[in-house]
């Protein structure tokens, strides 16, 4: 496997409870991130693949339901997930 190098992330997280309701948030930046590309050999022999910047956002929720008629318990779970190529 090639692993790519001098990578860059730059990221901020934020998780609460709202009215009983966790949530998560978090976006991110990556700079010269490798790419899903085709690779090709380069020059010095080794194989490259595209890379480029890109934003990566996430917004996620759970909450739980207490016990019913139909379940002893229950949780209501959903996430919305964003990515943005910035630059190649």
């Amino acid at each position: 496997a090639v692993y790519a190098r001098d990578l860059e992330l730059w990221g901020l997280s934020l998780a609460k409870n709202i009215a009983g309701v966790a949530v998560g948030a978090e976006l991110s930046y990556r700079r010269n991130d490798p790419l899903t590309s085709d690779q090709a050999l380069s020059a010095a022999g080794s194989f490259a693949g595209a890379r480029g910047h890109t934003w990566h956002g996430l917004l996620n929720a759970v909450l739980a339901l207490g016990p019913t008629g139909f379940y002893d318990s229950a949780s209501l779970a959903g996430e919305l997930a964003w990515s943005r190529l910035d630059r190649v």
